[in-house]
């Protein structure tokens, strides 16, 4: 184990010092998803600060299951970099499908028929996000870390609040009734609260639709698709800063997964 690791897991509790394995599975995982990323020209940071993981402070459950869902996410990369080297462009519909047959989940049977390439869709079980299209990556400024362990609607702010209750009303109604939802809600601005680039969208909710959940019944699964655009980031100059440090900080990065994978073979 590195010294780093070690550190943070030293100031952790002693339950959740028992995290380690659970953490070298999850560094094993994200570390190929960087490079199979890097093949698709797709770019994602896993931590915002190596020296604060958010991903730690979880109980060894959640943990697990939150890279036990990345290595859907690993196994999805994957197929899109076989299918680049047959096609020049991967179909975010097929890939779609791959996750949601990965994650036992099934949608209605006009969905794909509706879904466009340039849709960005968004898989919840729950409240809890499990899944998004590549096509997310390009805008997001977001770390896995952050993504996977903040409240959603704490991520982004929207200068009318009500917004967030007609999409929850969107979603309940998708749910209670069993069918696809057209949401009616006007195209408006999302501002990222706490990213590297603080991001503007405009953001525009086009359906909601109900999955079934092969395995366990559950009634609150369901697919949020939207169409975004961004609008507003930092300058050329600024972006330019910051790339560097985040180069920098990938480098580092990489460096401590790679130092903390868990080993294939014992």
């Amino acid at each position: 184990m590195s010294q780093v690791t070690e550190s943070i897991l030293n100031n952790l509790s002693p339950a959740a010092r028992d995290l380690s394995s659970t953490f070298k599975d999850f560094c094993s995982t994200v570390l190929h998803m960087h490079s199979l990323a890097a093949k698709l020209g797709s770019d994602f940071r896993v931590f915002s600060d190596t020296g604060d993981i958010k991903l730690l402070k979880l109980d060894e459950s959640e943990f697990a299951s939150i890279t036990k869902r990345l290595k859907i996410y690993k196994d999805v990369f994957q197929m899109a970099s076989e299918q680049k080297e047959l096609f020049n462009n991967v179909q975010e519909k097929q890939l779609l499908w791959f996750a949601l047959r990965s994650l036992r989940l099934a949608p209605p049977a006009e969905f794909f028929n509706i879904l466009q390439n340039n849709h960005i869709v968004e898989v919840y079980m729950g409240t809890r996000q499990v899944y998004r299209t590549f096509n997310y990556y390009s805008l997001c400024s977001y770390s896995l870390d952050e993504l996977e362990t903040t409240p959603w609607d704490k991520l982004f702010a929207r200068k009318d609040p009500t917004v967030v209750e007609k999409i929850f009303g969107d979603v309940a109604v998708s749910l209670a009734e069993r069918r696809i939802v057209h949401s009616e809600i006007p195209p408006h601005a999302v501002v990222e609260t706490a990213s590297a680039l603080k991001n503007e969208f405009m953001y525009k909710l086009e359906f909601v639709a109900p999955l079934t959940d092969l395995d366990h019944n559950a009634q609150d699964c369901f697919v949020a698709v939207l169409s975004a655009e961004l609008v507003n980031t930092p300058d050329e100059a600024e972006r330019r800063r910051r790339q560097e440090d985040y180069e920098n900080k990938r480098f580092s990065e990489e460096k401590f997964l790679t130092n903390n994978v868990r080993p294939l073979f014992l």
